[in-house]
């Protein structure tokens, strides 16, 4: 699982571990690799827990547009490559669930990851299948986030053609699993907060007696999670009066004792998420293997192409699924590039907000509307001076257009979304494409669709669409155009 360690849980784990007393200021002490360690088990799990309750909340979100009919449309979304990391040098791929409620960001989307179980990547448990394959289930905002915002990855959106059935399906698939998942998860960690709190009570009894201590936790607020437990001594353990504080210093014998033991669980498989491997069952793979399960055709054999993500939507057309081309999202990062360009600087040099330009203002200034909201949404560290003089540029908030706008998340058209069953769909849904993507795009897509149409034989066809046959009237009609 791709973590984001919680920099606030991390300085408190590290000022815990080496305070020497609740009354006077830390102070510095040397790092035990067993703490280090201990420290490491609890970032993961506040993380894992984290996750957790984000999936729970958009699980119920999903499940509540669905029940209200108001789930329109699929759309395959690819993030570009990075070489922040191995494992996204090829891009990294989820599906949005598409609404026609509410602001395009709102939307929920699908990703799969490892589920890790450490703060770290066993690239060979990664190759042999060695994590549990983790459905993440989050706002579309919260991927944009993610992705364009914090890593400066362009999303290219592709249709999925889909009916009510499908949808429907994929839904309940998605809930069903992850709900079992989340029980089984949940089950291992209560039973590793028993036994981290009984561990933690039998160390505590023995150093300093029955009914000496006290046991305290580390724990989220909101959630009630708890991620360790702590036991203290009810008293001091020297008591004599020669180690009280004399002239308003604290004693070498007042640091206070502690014994630490962090919850940790490993995360659990469930049999139709499978088990993550790079080559394989990567976030790719799994998303192709789910998304067949509920009709959405695939061919036989992935190859590369079924395994790659950059490469998903070339997968989908060899699938015969769409023959439209993807929408690309860049706007969002290029503006980042361009402004670093006007000021003669690094994109990295830039977002520091140092040493900016003398005319930075007048340069922002002049930028269209949502250019100048993509920079302000994205440069947290932008000089104030700037940030204020670009604010007050800004026409009054009901007349700037919305988030899904400026990162280009709205919808498309909703008949692109859509299984043609007539010819006047079809066509009405052509001529839609075209206004979108431009006729010279559109046609080559048909051109090469109906290359790829051409090696399939009746029998390999009839098994291609066999779990949603409407997909073969769909087919039948785009190969007449």
């Amino acid at each position: 699982m791709e973590l984001k360690l919680n920099k606030f849980l991390s300085l408190f784990v590290a000022v815990f571990l080496l305070s020497v007393g609740m009354a006077e200021e830390p102070k510095p002490a040397k790092i035990t690799a067993k703490e280090q360690r201990q420290a490491l088990k609890i970032i993961w799990v506040q993380n894992h827990r984290q996750i957790l309750q984000t999936n729970r909340k958009y699980a119920r979100r999903l499940e509540e547009k669905q029940k209200r009919g108001e789930i329109i449309g699929l759309e395959l979304v690819v993030a570009s490559s990075t070489s922040l990391r191995f494992e996204s040098q090829w891009g990294h791929a989820l599906f949005r669930f598409v609404d026609n409620v509410g602001d395009a960001e709102n939307d929920v989307g699908l990703g799969f990851v490892a589920d890790l179980s450490s703060t770290s990547v066993n690239y060979l448990m990664g190759l042999v299948g060695g994590y549990p394959v983790f459905p993440v289930i989050k706002s579309l905002r919260l991927y944009n986030t993610q992705y364009v915002k914090n890593e400066s990855r362009p999303l290219d959106r592709y249709v999925l053609p889909s009916n009510q059935k499908i949808r429907n399906q994929l839904v309940n698939l998605l809930l069903r699993e992850w709900k079992e998942l989340d029980k089984k998860n949940q089950f291992v960690y209560e039973n590793a907060l028993k036994l981290a709190r009984r561990q933690v009570e039998h160390k505590a009894k023995k150093k300093w007696g029955a009914e000496k201590y006290r046991i305290e936790t580390m724990s989220d607020e909101e959630s009630g999670d708890i991620f360790a437990f702590v036991a203290t001594p009810n008293t001091e353990p020297d008591g004599d009066d020669d180690s009280l504080e004399k002239n308003n210093e604290p004693s070498k014998s007042k640091k206070r004792k502690r014994i630490l033991y962090p919850v940790h669980y490993r995360p659990q498989f469930q049999d139709d998420f499978g088990r993550y491997t790079f080559a394989g069952n990567n976030c790719a793979g799994a998303l192709v293997h789910f998304l067949e399960q509920s009709g959405i055709p695939s061919k036989r054999i992935h190859g590369i192409w079924g395994r790659l993500p950059n490469k998903l939507p070339n997968f989908y057309r060899r699938s015969l699924v769409n023959p439209f081309p993807p929408y690309r999202a860049t706007r969002a990062v290029d503006v980042r590039a361009e402004v670093a360009k006007s000021f003669n600087m690094s994109v990295a040099d830039m977002e520091s907000g140092e040493k900016w330009p003398k005319d930075a203002d007048a340069k922002l200034l002049s930028l269209e509307l949502k250019d100048k909201l993509l920079i302000l949404d994205q440069l947290e560290n932008m000089p104030e001076e700037q940030r204020d003089s670009l604010l007050a540029s800004l026409p009054p908030l009901e007349q700037r257009p919305s988030y899904g706008e400026i990162y280009d998340l709205n919808n498309l058209p909703n008949d692109l979304y859509q299984l043609c069953g007539d010819q006047a769909c079809l066509h009405a849904q052509v001529g839609t494409a075209i206004a979108q993507f431009g006729e010279k795009r559109v046609r080559d897509g048909l051109t090469e669709w109906k290359q790829y149409r051409r090696e399939y034989s009746a029998r390999e066809l009839a098994k291609l669409v066999e779990k949603q046959l409407d997909f073969l009237t769909h087919i039948e009609l785009l190969t007449t155009l």
